[in-house]
């Protein structure tokens, strides 16, 4: 069992691992946020000639996970949305869609960890903003995002990739990999005891 974990860690250092790490990171299961941002320095810092493929990968993916965490947001309605975001966060989410359009819906895309992208998809779906406006927005936002992360590590890849081998990068990465799968277990639990109530 450990052994298929650790292999599960090492495959999302990967072109197929960096599609399912974006599309987690873009979901409500997932609990490292800004994961994928790394995976891609890391990528391209390994593979500096395919700088231009690992932005486009990790889009793909992103719009795999913010597809189904829209997909939640509209079955459950804005009566469920209290179960899974934070009052203090879901007013101000709330009026931000509805007062800022799509200058709204395509500014979080671009920001960092810790704005709650997840929350934000989700009130959009709840609110049941138009899906192809939400999804061009999601789409540039992610690709100019993930493109500028791919030149920083061009830039700075030598720097990068001294840092990789090192055993404490790795102890750590381990770690933080133990505890997403963790955390998204305990996140799967609450989805379908949610989904159980309804």
């Amino acid at each position: 069992m450990l052994t298929m974990l650790l292999l599960s860690f090492r495959s999302f250092l990967s072109g197929y691992g960096l599609i399912a790490l974006a599309a987690l990171d873009d979901s409500i299961i997932f609990v490292l946020p800004g994961s994928s941002d790394v995976a891609v320095i890391i990528l391209v810092a390994r593979q500096r000639q395919l700088f231009w493929l690992y932005p486009l990968l990790a889009t793909f993916g992103a719009l795999i996970g913010f597809w189904v965490t829209y997909k939640i947001g509209f079955a459950i309605g804005e009566k469920g949305l209290d179960r899974w975001v934070p009052a203090k966060k879901l007013a101000p989410l709330e009026q931000r869609i509805r007062n800022k359009g799509s200058i709204a819906l395509a500014l979080p895309g671009l920001l960092p960890p810790p704005f709650p992208l997840t929350a934000f998809i989700l009130v959009c779906g709840a609110l049941k903003v138009r899906f192809p406006t939400l999804l061009l927005s999601v789409t540039a936002s992610k690709l100019i995002r993930y493109s500028a992360l791919a030149g920083l590590a061009v830039l700075y890849g030598r720097h990068v990739a001294s840092w990789l081998d090192k055993p404490v990068f790795i102890t750590v990465g381990y770690f933080l990999f133990f505890v997403s799968i963790a955390g998204m277990g305990f996140s799967v639990y609450r989805v379908v005891k949610t989904a159980r109530k309804h």
